[in-house]
């Protein structure tokens, strides 16, 4: 795992597992009252970090790492809040999960399919394509590949699901299906109507915002 804390002369901490194929390029304007710890690139799971010196952390969670929050719960403090966007736990389950047609999709990305991949499932607007290519993932494809490889060999570990404070679900994601996910969290969620396809992200310009809806 790749992790970049961003500062911002604060004594809270907002720990913030993004997603899949992700990385700190793609939130380099996603602003934040707190101190950011940025995580991504899940092909391993190994993470350290010093929580000593903050008085509250939170956790915020995207798509994939919903799941990875779940695995590291052993080395997470007491989180004060925790949030998830767009994901559950449960991304290979047959029902709650990402189905196989978009798995296979993420295994065989590249330069010729990538920006219809993007289009059809991340965005659902040109203003929001141009939103989303003016901070893009630099992430390799051979990474990402690798990244969605782990990532199903995790959902058959052992896990406790967390309960979140706050769920917070797109209405027309393309990724997750919206109905499964709603059934999953059982009505305690905040539905984003006429949102991205899978990157709520583009319509928020801080951490602040989400935590506060």
């Amino acid at each position: 795992m790749k992790t970049k804390l961003i500062e911002n002369n604060s004594n809270d901490l907002v720990v913030f597992l993004t997603g899949w194929g992700c990385d700190d390029n793609q939130f380099k304007n996603f602003s934040s009252s707190k101190n950011l710890l940025l995580c991504w690139d899940y092909c391993t799971l190994d993470f350290e970090f010093d929580f000593s010196k903050y008085n509250k952390v939170s956790l915020l969670t995207y798509s994939a790492g919903v799941l990875i929050a779940c695995l590291l719960q052993d080395k997470f403090p007491e989180f004060d809040k925790k949030v998830a966007v767009n994901g559950n736990p449960l991304m290979t389950d047959k029902k709650f999960g990402i189905s196989k047609k978009i798995i296979d999709l993420m295994l065989n990305l590249n330069l010729d399919n990538c920006m219809d991949f993007i289009s059809t499932y991340l965005v659902h607007d040109e203003q929001e394509l141009k939103k989303f290519l003016s901070a893009p993932s630099y992430r390799p494809f051979e990474s990402s590949k690798q990244e969605i490889i782990k990532l199903q060999e995790y959902c058959n570990l052992k896990f406790t699901p967390i309960e979140f404070d706050k769920v917070i679900l797109s209405d027309n994601d393309k990724v997750f299906n919206p109905a499964t996910q709603q059934e999953y969290f059982k009505g305690n969620f905040v539905l984003l109507k006429n949102a991205s396809h899978h990157t709520p992200f583009l319509r928020f310009s801080s951490v602040d915002e989400i935590f506060n809806l």
